[in-house]
């Protein structure tokens, strides 16, 4: 029986040194002891040579493919049979060494929001059921990602690789190794982390081979809305006609959030429609006019307009965790900001006046003195005038009418001749593109102009379109003249 048990063992030894791990190189010599009841020390007897069988080198042999299929429209998730797997494209260029394919090819989770139709495609490993010589009889897999920072996530979990016996191949889905996931779900899939798969292969000549795919591969653009917010309405004439901050009129504001764990790029530039905004400030001075006899008369308004153009165009944005950032914008010049993980951000546009626009003054009120004379009435009345008898026979009157003249009364007022302002108007006509994009992408490649197939486009368009910015408050009715300084007023 021992005898049985020792003969059975070095055959598995045997086979071991041969055959053994994930199908590396086997050994050049087999030990074989000539007499299983010997004591004597095993012996090499014959060198074998592996180097046309295709365990030797299982990752070179397996023959494995990267096949793209576009399964829109319900189609079935399998890839797509025409395919010859003789053949390499591009997502197959890889480093292969002994067990372990190194893919080079960046891969992506099909994305349905992206405008490139080959961002859509579903991808899939494929390989032929006997390119290890012996029939492939059942396959499975495990995966696990390391992350940039060098840290593991996954188990080893082993799953069912499917198969299709009809045209002769195994095959996985790339979107089926990230379902189901709680730690790394397809939104969490960042490329520059490093997927890694192990593929366990039971031949039909019983032996077991397992090959480790590394690879990388991004999730989709994530599902963001921009939310556009309300427009600034200012309670105070003053709050819109000066820049109380000294950054500049607000024109616009809209806000999004970033909802994955992945950072992502904003490309975004400023358009102008040639339509320039304006700032239309409606001013009002009161005077008053003066009379000899009389107190002033007034006040009276008098209504001027000063006219800014608003020429340069700023973007701030305002984080919930870091400091704000600002940008001078020209236009249809691409800027790139960071959108970091799960952050939420408000985009909130400027227009400031050009540096050698005219900065107008309000002027200070005035005091002018009003003087005028007043005089009381004259006050009359009769008196008797010594007479003699004589004159009153000749009919002399003896009574007189005295007149005494009215006082006269000096007066003095102050007035102020008052600035201020009573209305004003922001308004024009002007345009902003937001792209999302992979942190990956070029410039060349997030800027690019859109293709009408989508064929070449790299981005998620968010947003792209004009704003018509008009604000207003106060009295802006009426004729104004033209006031002594065009500009804008600080």
């Amino acid at each position: 029986m021992f005898q049985w048990i020792q003969q059975v063992d070095l055959k598995v030894f045997m086979l071991t040194i041969a055959f053994s791990g994930c199908g590396g190189s086997p050994s050049v010599e087999v030990p074989v002891n000539q007499n299983p009841q010997s004591e004597s020390p095993i012996q090499l007897e014959k060198k074998l040579d592996f180097s046309d069988d295709p365990i030797s080198d299982p990752a070179r042999s397996l023959g494995l493919r990267v096949v793209s299929e576009d399964l829109r429209g319900n189609r079935p998730s399998v890839p797509d049979a025409t395919r010859s797997l003789d053949e390499k494209t591009a997502l197959d260029d890889s480093t292969i060494e002994k067990n372990e394919i190194l893919l080079h090819s960046k891969l992506f989770l099909a994305d349905p929001l992206s405008p490139n139709p080959h961002k859509k495609m579903e991808h899939f490993f494929v390989w032929p059921e006997k390119s290890l010589g012996s029939q492939i009889v059942s396959a499975t897999y495990s995966h696990r990602i390391q992350t940039l920072k060098g840290e593991w996530i996954g188990n080893f979990e082993s799953k069912l690789v499917w198969h299709e016996p009809q045209n002769h191949r195994w095959y996985i889905p790339l979107a089926e190794i990230f379902k189901g996931r709680s730690q790394y779900s397809p939104m969490d899939v960042n490329l520059e982390d490093t997927q890694v798969m192990s593929v366990e292969l039971h031949l039909e000549s019983g032996q077991q081979v397992i090959i480790q795919i590394k690879f990388q591969v991004s999730g989709p653009l994530p599902v963001t809305h921009v939310s556009a917010l309300m427009h600034w309405v200012p309670s105070k004439v003053s709050e819109l006609v000066l820049d109380p901050e000294k950054k500049g009129w607000v024109i616009h504001s809209e806000e999004f959030v970033n909802p994955t764990s992945r950072l992502f790029h904003l490309w975004i530039r400023y358009q102008d429609f040639g339509r320039k905004l304006t700032l239309k400030s409606h001013l009002q001075q009161t005077f008053w006019t003066a009379r000899p006899t009389e107190a002033p008369l007034g006040p009276f308004p008098s209504y001027y307009l000063a006219l800014g153009h608003l020429e340069r165009i700023l973007l701030e944005l305002r984080y919930a965790n870091r400091s704000p950032l600002v940008r001078k914008m020209i236009a249809q010049e691409w800027e790139r900001f960071d959108l970091e993980p799960f952050e939420k951000v408000r985009l909130v546009w400027l227009a400031t006046p050009s540096e050698s626009a005219a900065e107008c003054v309000l002027p200070l009120a005035q005091n002018t003195t009003y003087s005028w004379v007043t005089t009381s009435e004259a006050t009359s009345f009769t008196r008797l005038k010594p007479v003699t008898l004589a004159e009153l026979a000749r009919g002399k009157d003896p009574l007189v009418r005295v007149t005494i003249p009215g006082t006269p009364t000096y007066h003095h007022i102050t007035k102020s001749h008052d600035w201020s302002f009573v209305g004003a108007k922001l308004e024009g006509q002007w345009s902003r593109e937001i792209r999302l994009v992979h942190p990956f992408m070029s410039k060349n490649e997030a800027t690019q102009e859109n293709v009408n197939d989508g064929s070449s486009n790299e981005h998620l368009l968010m947003i792209q379109g004009p704003v018509n910015t008009k604000i207003s408050v106060g009295n802006i009715e009426g004729s104004r003249t033209s006031y002594s300084c065009q500009g804008v007023f600080r």
